[in-house]
């Protein structure tokens, strides 16, 4: 019988993975959980414009919060914006990963295409969508005056409810190409097998 030769413990699969998993343990904690915990210990504090510890008011910060109208509005308005947003992306992601699935003509390039938003950096991003909704020589107002829509067009940014449509649209727009892509994966992992099987039933 041959013996089993067990690796040493810092050569073993284990420890390799550990290894592996130890840089974004640290990214997450430097970037992400560190900031919380910093935040969540200044919410306790009365802070000036710089952002330095005056005086600690324990939680008289969060009683004025949620005593206040306005944060109850932006709550209502967050939990609306994020549900339509995560709504209509998952929504019209599930056409345009059903659409890619389809054999056509150009379909490598219109794929390659679609991805861009979702590639393109977001400070390039952002600035494309501050010119656009531009009111005096923005691309979207140009365009409703050249085609006759509109003599005088909103000013996107300015009012709360086209503010919100806007900031809607934008970010519907940079999500679409990645929940596209992400069904298009799973409709092309499915099996040959059980479409025809479908097909037969």
């Amino acid at each position: 019988k041959t013996k089993s030769t067990k690796k040493p413990f810092f050569l073993s699969d284990t420890t390799f993975a550990y290894f592996c998993v130890i840089p974004a343990i640290l990214v997450l904690g430097i970037f992400i959980i560190y900031p919380i915990i910093q935040v969540f210990g200044m919410s306790f504090y009365k802070t000036n414009m710089v952002g330095d510890l005056v005086r600690f008011v324990g939680l008289d910060n969060y009683t004025k919060l949620f005593a206040s109208k306005r944060f109850i509005s932006v709550i209502v308005r967050t939990v609306l914006w994020t549900t339509l947003a995560v709504s209509i992306k998952i929504a019209i992601g599930l056409m345009i990963g059903l659409a890619l699935n389809q054999k056509f003509k150009l379909r490598k390039i219109i794929r390659g295409l679609i991805i861009l938003p979702w590639a393109t950096a977001m400070p390039i991003s952002v600035m494309l969508w501050r010119w656009t909704l531009n009111d005096e020589y923005g691309l979207l107002n140009y365009t409703l005056k050249a085609i006759g829509i509109s003599s005088d067009p909103p000013i996107w940014l300015a009012k709360p409810l086209t503010a919100f449509i806007s900031t809607l649209t934008v970010d519907i727009w940079l999500g679409l190409p990645f929940l596209g892509l992400v069904f298009l994966a799973g409709l092309q992992s499915i099996s040959l097998d059980l479409y025809e099987a479908a097909k037969i039933g």
